[in-house]
């Protein structure tokens, strides 16, 4: 039964744009969170830089579309295609392939290993080409892309804020407006450089089918955590492998994570979240973490 309810609540939500990546690792550094940001994703880079090949050379035709293919050789390389619908069967046309290169006198370099006739001018003029894919690949790592933008502010907003999404597909978190600053630091950088990144206050009191929601939310998400903790430990057990210092910190840290959750949201909420405690403790005892217990 809700009983007292806070209105110290607010929604996030955010438009993930590619970003200089200077001026997001100083937004997350500002806030203690550097390492949350995915390190440099070369292969996406040069797909990027693909891309805009096929769009500045007008490969796009009508009735197709064109595929981006990881080449493999354990190395960052991709093929174009262009898929072409059949009647029977599609076809793949190959365009050209690029593989990243690296040597004292000309580090990090794209290169064009493959180039067919479909690919027009790319073909015709094929150092110039490379030359103007290189510029945008150097571009490219410039920046942070609009997925691990997306990936740094969900593990910042779980984490830092002990929000939870409001839908299965994330988009939309929930928070304490008194956890938020963190997120807020960062939207007041990240706004004036593309990202849009917004913040809605919530009075709790009006909106019982919203605390109702988020107490969904966060029992769902607390459950599905401890679930995931279990079966990695059942799986090691089965193969006899035994937990290590390291992964067992890794366990006490994620437990504190949930107890955390749970007294924020309890208060927060005005609910004793007697479902959400009852997992956690039965976790720790099949853990062997009893000991954390923290208040609950």
């Amino acid at each position: 039964m809700i009983r007292s309810i806070s209105s110290d609540a607010v929604l996030a939500l955010w438009e993930s744009t590619r970003c200089s990546r200077a001026v997001v690792e100083k937004a997350f550094d500002d806030v203690g969170c550097l390492t949350y940001i995915p390190p440099l994703d070369r292969y996406d880079c040069a797909r990027e830089a693909a891309k805009a090949a096929v769009r500045e050379c007008d490969l796009h035709i009508p009735g197709s579309t064109i595929k981006y293919e990881a080449l493999g050789g354990g190395k960052c390389a991709l093929e174009v295609v262009r898929k072409v619908k059949g009647e029977e069967r599609n076809q793949w046309p190959h365009l050209f392939s690029l593989a990243l290169t690296r040597s004292d006198k000309r580090p990090d370099r794209l290169e064009i290993i493959s180039c067919s006739e479909d690919a027009g001018p790319i073909h015709d003029n094929m150092d110039e080409a490379e030359d103007i894919i290189n510029d945008c690949y150097h571009e490219a790592t410039a920046t942070i892309s609009a997925k691990d933008l997306t990936e740094s502010l969900v593990k910042l907003i779980r984490t830092e804020c002990r929000a939870v999404g409001m839908k299965s597909s994330g988009g939309t978190y929930f928070m304490a407006e008194s956890k938020a600053d963190p997120y807020l630091s960062i939207a007041d950088e990240l706004n004036k450089h593309g990202p849009e990144l917004v913040i809605c206050k919530i009075t709790l009191a009006d909106n019982p089918t919203m605390v109702k929601q988020a107490l969904s939310s966060v029992n769902s998400q607390i459950k599905a955590g401890l679930d995931r903790m279990l079966d990695k430990a059942a799986d090691l057990k089965s193969r006899g492998g035994r937990t290590r210092s390291n992964g067992n910190q890794s366990r006490v840290d994620e437990i504190s994570h949930y107890i955390g959750l749970v007294k924020t949201y309890r208060k927060l909420l005005g609910h004793p979240m007697k479902e959400a405690i009852k997992a956690i403790r039965q976790a720790q005892a099949e853990l062997g973490l009893e000991a954390i217990r923290n208040g609950l």
